[in-house]
């Protein structure tokens, strides 16, 4: 049997090898599918996803270390799909209706976070969870079948300038990527914040905790499909984005300085907006700049969206060690830095 300390080392690595391998290979990914068309590379994500579930199962079956490695590798190649399937809706959209397209690729994505737990947790116990991977396998393997038969790929229409040489000489892009990671690093703190925040300062329990968190992510995919629509009859993209960053700056400071619990929750509304508003309209500006790299520069986008969530997860714990309401002060920081960036896009 291993020491405590290694198995506790061992499953920190297993968990950060998901996010890891997506990080390195989206944007490879996305560049793949910008050459040879969305279809066949969705179609091989999928096909890792499918792999992952089952290495997951016999991983499980075995008490095998190595399949379990082996699955998160290819669960964190499979998700690439996500940047790529958002690229290829991002094709066939018109420009002034990509803010909403986006809106709802994250919406599903947010369902699919919010109802996953949930339903998996029917079959916690050992005698079912193998009938619940059995099941998932299924449903997925369903889900490439129908991928392949009635999805049609988009036109592949390959750039004559490398991606990353692209990527170097086009300002304007670099500035809006710094822009969507100074936003994810204010979003993904305040999120990974709130459950420390709840059960050490506030002294709530896990029941509550997962209330509320359950309340964020159902007011999210209500934003998402309501709010950027909506934003959009009223004023421009990059007017959404300064709303929703002066809404969650001012959110943030709220929570800092909040005197009961009550209000500490309300103050979740202003802040879930503010990220169903910055979030579409940030990847659509991405995507009117990329040209005929939509593929590369989403796979960047969700590089620098992984990368933001693994930081702010490390930086949460150790800044609320020293005080409950640092990481709200850096998140809001962050979003000061975008705003300001924004006024050099």
């Amino acid at each position: 049997m291993p020491s405590p300390f290694l198995a506790y080392v061992m499953y920190g690595l297993v968990i950060a090898l998901l996010p890891l391998v997506y990080s390195l290979s989206s944007p490879l990914l996305g560049s793949l599918s910008d050459h040879w068309g969305r279809k066949p590379v969705i179609l091989c994500c999928l096909v890792m996803i499918l792999l992952s579930f089952l290495s997951y199962g016999f991983a499980f079956y075995f008490s095998n270390l190595l399949l379990l490695v082996v699955a998160r590798i290819f669960a964190g190649i499979g998700c690439a799909s996500e940047c790529i399937a958002q690229a290829a809706v991002m094709d066939i959209v018109e420009p002034k209706m990509k803010p909403q397209a986006v809106s709802l690729i994250a919406m599903a994505m947010t369902m699919g976070l919010l109802l996953g737990p949930l339903i998996a947790s029917i079959w916690t116990d050992q005698s079912s969870i193998y009938i619940f991977g059995c099941i998932v396998a299924s449903v997925l393997l369903a889900i490439v079948l129908l991928c392949k038969v009635s999805v049609h790929s988009t036109i592949a229409q390959p750039s004559q300038a490398p991606a990353w040489s692209f990527l170097w000489n086009h300002m304007a892009i670099k500035r809006w990527l710094l822009v969507f990671l100074l936003f994810e690093m204010g979003w993904s703190l305040y999120f990974q914040t709130i459950p420390l925040t709840l059960s050490i300062h506030w002294q709530q329990g896990h029941a509550s905790v997962g209330l509320i968190g359950s309340c964020i992510g159902g007011m999210l995919i209500l934003f998402l499909f309501t709010a950027t629509r909506v934003g959009l009859r009223v004023t421009s993209s990059q007017q959404l984005i300064r709303l929703g960053l002066l809404l969650g700056i001012a959110s943030f400071l709220a929570n800092i300085l909040t005197p009961n619990l009550l209000l500490f929750a309300l103050y979740a509304v202003p802040t879930v907006l503010s990220v169903a508003l910055i979030y579409p309209c940030i990847i659509a500006m991405l995507s009117n700049l990329s040209e005929r790299h939509h593929g590369f520069i989403m796979g960047v986008a969700g590089t620098l969206l992984s990368f933001s969530f693994a930081l702010s997860g490390l930086l949460s714990s150790l800044m609320t060690y020293f005080y409950h309401g640092l990481p709200f002060i850096v998140a809001g920081l962050c979003w000061v830095g975008a705003l300001l960036m924004m006024r050099k896009c």
